[in-house]
């Protein structure tokens, strides 16, 4: 199985070129390109065909460093780029990582990889990782509806940055429709979103999650093992004799667990990816621990580094394209109307596309850790054995179920926050990453 090992960065996009390095990559799956495709496939399955020769392209993007887009760097971008590998080598992706790419250059890899006919003719699925920073920023406006009263909407879409700006999400997401990439017809795409949904017009950009007393009302007898403990043991994700010590504050500000293995793992609360304070948490600041019987929700190693937002945070954004159109707005000056924030969803068909938060929202991540959602999803996809037996929408509720109970910042800007992770789909079918056996 081939392993990704270069990761290339955008002098290296513009030294070697786009073309050439996918030259190499295909050149090393070249010879299974050429194995034929079964025919024996049940067309009215309710399994999306994994059969092919390959099971197509794994590309991954993500930004560390934004020094003309003026924003806070991501330094734990090598994490998430090393992560992906590893899930995505696992899954028999042909892997091309990538590093620190303008906009251009972005929209550039993709493009060349929607192009290669070779590899999504013969290919199950196409994936792509993307880790940066985000925003819903307003980019269209309907001033009048049917009734009297003056109605203002607002648009939002969502978009991601390379190092010298933003570009729609949906423009990236569009290059592989079946317009455009007419051998991936049929065929589900998929979309890993890892950046905030953050808006400048919104106050609460922080989602501070529901406190829940949880040794309130227990029973007095021991208590039968719940529905998600039985699932998760069942994926083969966590010990049954773990036990985590865990720091409850009755305020809830601040969520330290200890996992028993071999490293001491230590959970910390999550920052959003971006932060004017990247300083590391005191690992000994602890109160009395009580220990509980839990679900290890994370066999997922997490450091006690703060976390840093991923919000498009554009101090000097005024000077683009999305301040131009505000201040266009014709009710700028005029008595404030009635608003109704809408957001535009983009998800053409076969499309999977999982966001890192809701809208509005921060995202969020660690120093040697990664995104959230990457993190997660990469700790639950290597820990689960053999993960051709689960579907990939079994595997997406047990990344969601994790980073919602299990992590939250501990940010000096913002502690406590968490972060619902946001699936949109049109798939018909089930996924299942089936074995390439020829491999």
């Amino acid at each position: 199985m081939p392993k990704a090992t270069k990761i290339y960065n955008g002098g290296d996009v513009k030294t070697i070129g786009v073309k050439q390095i996918f030259d190499s990559s295909v050149g090393q799956i070249k010879k299974r390109l050429n194995t034929p495709v079964p025919e024996n496939v049940d067309s009215d399955s309710d399994v999306y065909n994994f059969q092919h020769p390959v099971r197509g392209f794994g590309i991954v993007i993500c930004i560390e460093n934004f020094p003309l887009a003026r924003l806070s760097s991501r330094p734990y971008a090598q994490d998430e780029l090393q992560s992906m590998n590893e899930m995505l080598t696992k899954l028999e992706f042909q892997v091309l990582l990538f590093t620190d790419l303008t906009v251009q250059q972005i929209v550039d890899v993709l493009t060349e990889a929607a192009s290669r006919k070779e590899v999504h003719k013969n290919a199950d699925t196409f994936a792509c990782v993307i880790g940066t920073h985000g925003n819903e920023l307003e980019v269209q406006k309907v001033t009048k509806d049917k009734k009297k009263d003056k109605c203002q909407k607002q648009h939002f879409h969502h978009v991601v940055y390379g190092t010298d700006g933003p570009v729609l999400t949906s423009d990236l997401i569009s290059l592989f429709e079946d317009n455009k990439c007419p051998d991936l017809k049929g065929k589900p795409r998929m979309f890993f979103l890892q950046a905030c949904r953050s808006r400048f017009v919104d106050g609460e950009k922080g989602d501070m999650g529901v406190e829940i007393n949880v040794f309130k009302n227990l029973p007095e007898t021991k208590p039968l093992k719940s529905h998600e403990e039985d699932k998760i043991e069942s994926a083969g994700l966590y010990s049954k004799n773990t036990k985590v010590d865990k720091d409850i504050e009755v305020e809830g500000a601040k969520d330290v667990m200890t996992i028993d293995d071999e490293h001491e793992t230590e959970y910390t609360d999550d920052e959003t990816e971006y932060t004017d304070d990247d300083s590391l948490t005191d690992a000994d600041e602890k109160t009395e621990d009580k220990t509980l019987n839990v679900i290890n929700a994370s066999s997922v190693d997490v450091n006690p580094s703060k976390d840093q937002e991923e919000g498009g945070l554009l101090s000097d954004l005024r000077y683009g394209l999305f301040s131009t159109l505000n201040k266009l707005n014709p009710f700028k000056k005029k008595k404030k109307p009635r608003i109704l924030p809408l957001y535009a969803p983009y998800c053409p068909n076969n499309f999977y596309l999982i966001y890192a938060t809701s809208e509005a929202k921060f995202s969020y991540g660690r120093d040697g850790l990664g995104g959230w959602m990457l993190h997660v999803f990469s700790e639950v996809v290597k820990k689960t054995n053999p993960v051709c037996n689960v579907d990939l929408l079994t595997l997406t509720t047990t990344v969601c179920d994790i980073v919602a109970h299990k992590f939250q910042t501990n940010s000096t800007s913002l502690s406590g926050a968490k972060t619902a992770i946001t699936v949109e789909h049109r798939l018909i079918k089930d996924i299942y990453f089936l074995c390439k056996t020829n491999l």
